[in-house]
């Protein structure tokens, strides 16, 4: 049995993947549950399930006039308009 002290600094929070025993996987992106508040890609971890944490890649960083200035993981796909949405948009 491990455990882990959480996710590093350079860990990815947009792709985490879950492997089952049965060989089932799950990807997710915690920006929807930390960022929208959204729980619908929610699982139960059971016995013997397996967390892959991978490095982050992209970042940008977001200040000026957003309510919440921070420094964000983007994925290559994303727009102008969701990165200003993770700010919580202009202040």
């Amino acid at each position: 049995m491990a455990y882990s002290g959480g996710i590093s600094e350079f860990g990815t929070l947009r792709n985490i993947k879950l492997l089952r025993n049965n060989g089932d996987s799950y990807n997710f992106d915690l920006y929807k549950l930390l960022i929208n508040g959204d729980r619908s890609d929610d699982i139960t971890i059971e016995a013997g399930d397996v967390i892959l944490v991978d490095s982050a890649k992209n970042f940008i960083s977001l200040d000026g006039e957003v309510i919440r200035e921070a420094i964000y993981e983007v994925k290559e796909n994303e727009t102008l308009e969701d990165l200003i949405s993770f700010g919580l948009g202009f202040s």
